[in-house]
């Protein structure tokens, strides 16, 4: 008897399409949101041949166990050893509400609360890069920069240009960068070269090198943007290190830039900056740095004009190694490292308050304590009504706040981000402010921001008027109704400038800034850093920022939205979809 090999071949692919449904609809949901689940298992459904390799490629939201290892233990290593200092720093007394999440953020990174001071915020592209490269220019013992996007044209040649001058006076300099994120940009086949050149340590975060043994998720990457000098004086915030716009053809073509915004930190929270760094130099090269000679915490009192400082204590070793192949290391463990002990005083001296006697009002009210701006200007009120402001690109302070390092991405498991944001947006009563280039919310996140809306929160969100991204700006749009609907005022930056700042500020009481986009990547795929700050401090600069914004942006109405085409909302709708593809 003749086989029928068609009737065998159709068979076999009629068992291993059942099965690889059956096994689809049991393991693809696991761990995953409602949304995500849906999505993936409607194309692995009805379009398998397609559906199963891409889920096999990118459908993991794991990164190797080598890094979870080195996270989980980092995380325990600064639990244990900052167990010593209060979740709220002492003196400073917070609303219920405020203090849950500062103790949410604790559980969940190990980092507690700490004082320190926002120096300024450098919202002037090139600006910015002045202020770091001024910074680095000063350093006398090293400095570490992670920044996700980097490449070495006539702009960020400003702070290189600094590294390479560090590096000649014999401070250590080390830098790094994501691999894929640096990949498309000109420059990057010689940018090892020059940096090498220069005396730079440098490393790749998430290399994707297949031949050495290098691969995971391809869109799992490291969004973190931070300078720290001499554990001092640290940088956070959403810049790259490249030219604003991008060196790419079509941008230059366009006249398109990105707008962005670096905060200037000193005082104990550059500690928790350097601890960040230290955890993902580690994880990349296994190199631990000393903590005695990096991590240090200066006990700062709550007040800056409180003499005399409290021993300084250092933050705990990190983590015990883990080898590349995910298999734990036999050799003795080593320590990761905390910022730097010489903090120096960063605070005018006054009266001798003690922490306790410090008033509420004096974080969370409009009697902030600063001392005079030295740049020349001071930070006005969310109005501006009746404040200078400064027009060189730089919302001076300084302002002392009471800070948190919040740190995420797929190395924890928990998506701190996303719970800071959810939480502190039911917090709002009175008025909310979010800035995020891409927004692309879950149901927990949209659901936030529109039920405060609807209960009389005056909610503002500022997105691009023209996304620079295909698939997420058409996937944000979709989400526009429900907003408009609920009475969110969405302004629109207008085009072809993309601003690329991400904050948010809730009631002029508490607020979040950083790397961290408002988005499904943000949460679930990026390693992301935030900065979670609470008192007039923190969020006075914020309200400056958002009404610098404020005055470029134009509204979208209702009745504009309406308007739009049957095209282009079935477009919306279908790269919506594709955005829960987690």
């Amino acid at each position: 008897m003749e086989l029928d090999w068609s009737t065998i071949l159709s068979t076999i692919y009629v068992v291993l399409d059942f099965v690889i449904k059956v096994l689809a609809v049991g393991f693809v949901p696991e761990n995953r949101r409602p949304s995500s689940s849906t999505a993936w298992l409607l194309l692995i459904l009805f379009l398998p041949i397609v559906g199963l390799p891409l889920f096999l490629l990118i459908g993991s939201p794991y990164i190797s166990r080598r890094r979870h290892e080195i996270q989980a233990r980092a995380n325990e290593s600064l639990d244990d050893g900052l167990a010593h200092l209060p979740t709220v720093p002492e003196g400073i007394e917070v609303p219920p509400g405020i203090a849950t999440l500062v103790t949410l953020n604790r559980r969940l990174t190990a980092l507690p609360g700490l004082t320190g001071t926002i120096e300024a915020i450098h919202h002037d592209y090139v600006g910015s890069f002045q202020a770091m490269a001024a910074a680095v220019d000063g350093a006398r013992d090293y400095v570490h920069v992670e920044i996700y996007i980097t490449a070495w044209d006539d702009t960020s040649d400003i702070l290189l240009s600094a590294m390479s001058r560090a590096v000649e006076r014999g401070v250590e300099v080390r830098l790094l960068f994501d691999h894929i994120g640096s990949m498309k940009y000109p420059g990057f086949r010689h940018l090892g070269r020059r940096l090498d050149a220069a005396g730079i340590a440098w490393r790749y975060m998430l290399p994707i090198q297949p031949l050495r043994g290098r691969w995971r998720r391809i869109d799992l990457r490291n969004h973190r943007k931070l300078v720290v000098v001499d554990g001092d004086v640290a940088f956070v915030g959403s810049q790259n290190l490249i030219d604003s716009s991008y060196l790419l053809r079509g941008n230059v073509r366009a006249g398109r830039h990105w707008y962005d915004a670096m905060a200037e930190l000193t005082g104990d929270i550059v500690a928790e900056v350097e601890a960040v760094f230290a955890v993902d130099w580690y994880t990349e090269t296994e190199e631990r740095l000393d903590p005695d000679h990096y991590l240090h915490i200066e006990q700062q009192p709550a007040r800056a004009d409180i003499p005399g400082r409290r021993p300084t204590r250092p933050l705990p070793a990190a983590v015990r190694a883990v080898d590349r192949d995910g298999d734990r290391e036999a050799h003795e463990s080593r320590e990761v490292q905390s910022p730097h002990a010489a903090h120096g005083s960063h605070g005018p001296q006054g009266a001798d308050r003690s922490p306790a006697s410090v008033e509420p009002r004096e974080w969370l009210g409009s009697e902030v304590y600063h001392r005079s701006a030295p740049r020349g200007s001071t930070v006005a009120s969310a109005s501006g009504a009746g404040l200078e402001r400064h027009r060189g690109g730089v919302i001076p302070g300084p302002h002392l706040a009471a800070l948190q390092i919040v740190p995420s991405g797929p190395g924890f498991t928990t998506e701190p981000n996303l719970r800071l944001f959810t939480s502190l947006l039911h917090l709002a009563e009175r008025r909310m402010t979010i800035c995020s280039p891409y927004f692309v919310p879950d149901e927990s996140l949209l659901a936030a921001v529109t039920t405060a809306a609807y209960r009389g929160v005056e909610v503002e969100l500022f997105v691009n008027e023209q996304a620079d991204q295909f698939m997420v700006g058409h996937a944000q749009a979709s989400y526009y109704r429900a907003l408009l609907d609920a009475g969110v005022v969405i302004r629109l930056y207008p085009a072809p400038a993309v601003l690329h700042t991400k904050f948010v500020v809730v009631d002029g009481i508490a607020g979040v800034f950083g790397s961290s986009n408002l988005d499904m990547r943000s949460f679930g795929l990026n390693y992301e850093i935030s900065l979670f700050g609470y008192g007039g401090g923190f969020v006075r600069p914020l309200d400056e920022l958002a009404h610098v914004y404020r005055e470029r942006c134009r509204v979208l109405t209702p009745e504009e939205w309406s308007e739009r085409s049957l095209l282009l909302r079935y477009v919306d709708n279908a790269c919506r979809m594709t955005s829960a593809l987690q």
